[in-house]
C-alpha cells in the first residue's frame, strides 16, 4: 500500500539526501530541504506514480502538485493524496508561506534578486547584490517597475501564482497575493489618464486553472490607504495566455462624435491579448468588453 515512506523516498532520491535526514522532518516543506521548483515537478509527477501503481486512485482533490510540495510539510502531501483536501482546515505551513511578510520558510524558496552596478578597474564592472525577495515558484516573467518622485516599486509575479509588489530601495514586499492559475507572460501596465486623473492599471496573463483555460487578469494598483491590487476584470481566453499584453492609447480621431470614444471624445484605451488557441482579443481597458476578435491565425501564439 502507499505509505508515507514512498513520499520520503522520492524526497530522499530528488533531493540527493539520505533517507535518514527526511524521515524524521515530516512537519518540513520540499523547499525546506533546499529543493527548487523544477525539482519540484519532478517530485510530484514521481510520487503520483508510485501512488498510482500501488492503486491509488487519484481525482482533481487528491492530486498533488508542485506547489503543494514548495508550500506543504510532508504529513500534509501524504494526507492529500491518502484523504482529499480539506478546504475548510487550510495549512498553518502554507498560510506562513502565503503570509504577506518574509520570513524562515519564505526564505527557502525560489527568489528574485536585484543587483547594482558598481565600478570597478578601469573599463570593468560588476555587479553587487542589494537584496533578494522570495516567491513561490520560478519566475518566468519579465517584472515591471513603476517610478514615482517619492518611491520606485517592482511588480513582480510566479509560475505559482503569487503577485508581489516590492519596494526597489529597500527589497521588503509590500503587498503580496494569490491568483489562480500560472504567470508566464510578462507583465503589462498602463498610466490611465481618464476624467484629469491618473491611474495604474496592471495586465497578468494566466493559464493553467482548473478549467484549464487562459486569462487576462486586470487589477489597479492602489495607494490609499494601502499599498494593494485591487481586482478590475477579467477575460477568459479559449486557450493558455503565455504572452505579454499589448496596452495602447489610440487618440481621438477629428470629427469622430465624443460619445463614441473615452475620456470625453479625447482617446480610446485598448488591450490586446492572445493564446496558444491561435486568436487575437481586442478589449476595453476600462471595462473589459471584448470589441474584436481574430480567431484561428495559424498556431499558437507565445511571444
Amino acid at each position: 500500500a502507499f505509505s508515507l515512506t514512498d513520499v520520503m523516498y522520492v524526497y530522499s532520491e530528488i533531493l540527493h539526501v539520505k533517507f535518514t535526514e527526511v524521515k524524521g522532518l515530516t512537519t518540513r516543506s520540499f523547499a525546506e530541504f533546499g529543493g527548487d521548483s523544477l525539482m519540484a515537478i519532478t517530485a510530484a509527477h514521481k510520487i503520483l506514480s508510485i501512488a498510482k501503481e500501488k492503486n491509488v486512485t487519484l481525482i482533481e482533490e487528491n492530486t498533488i502538485t508542485a506547489i503543494d510540495l514548495m508550500t506543504l510539510s510532508i504529513q500534509e502531501v501524504y494526507s492529500i493524496i491518502i484523504s482529499g483536501r480539506q478546504p475548510n482546515q487550510p495549512s498553518v505551513k502554507r498560510q506562513r508561506v502565503l503570509n504577506e511578510g518574509i520570513d524562515d520558510v519564505l526564505e527557502t524558496l525560489p527568489s528574485t534578486t536585484l543587483y547594482e552596478s558598481d565600478s570597478g578597474q578601469q573599463y570593468h564592472g560588476y555587479l553587487k547584490r542589494v537584496w533578494k525577495a522570495s516567491l513561490q515558484m520560478c519566475v518566468d516573467s519579465s517584472p515591471i517597475l513603476i517610478e514615482s518622485e517619492s518611491r520606485a516599486l517592482l511588480i513582480v509575479a510566479s509560475q505559482g501564482g503569487d503577485l508581489a509588489i516590492i519596494d526597489t530601495k529597500s527589497g521588503t514586499i509590500q503587498y503580496r497575493c494569490r491568483i489562480e492559475g500560472k504567470i508566464e507572460g510578462d507583465l503589462n501596465y498602463l498610466v490611465s489618464k481618464r476624467n484629469g486623473t491618473e491611474e495604474i492599471i496592471v495586465f497578468v496573463s494566466t493559464y493553467g486553472s482548473k478549467k484549464k483555460m487562459g486569462r487576462l487578469e486586470v487589477f489597479k494598483l492602489r495607494f490609499d490607504p494601502t499599498l494593494t491590487l485591487e481586482k478590475f476584470w477579467s477575460y477568459e481566453s479559449d486557450g493558455e495566455i503565455k504572452s505579454k499584453p499589448c496596452v495602447f492609447v489610440l487618440p481621438h480621431r477629428i470629427g469622430e462624435a465624443a460619445a463614441n470614444s473615452d475620456n470625453n471624445g479625447q482617446c480610446h484605451e485598448r488591450v490586446l491579448s492572445s493564446s496558444y488557441g491561435g486568436n487575437l482579443s481586442y478589449l476595453d481597458i476600462h471595462t473589459g468588453t471584448l470589441l474584436e476578435k481574430k480567431e484561428n491565425l495559424g498556431g499558437a501564439i507565445h511571444a
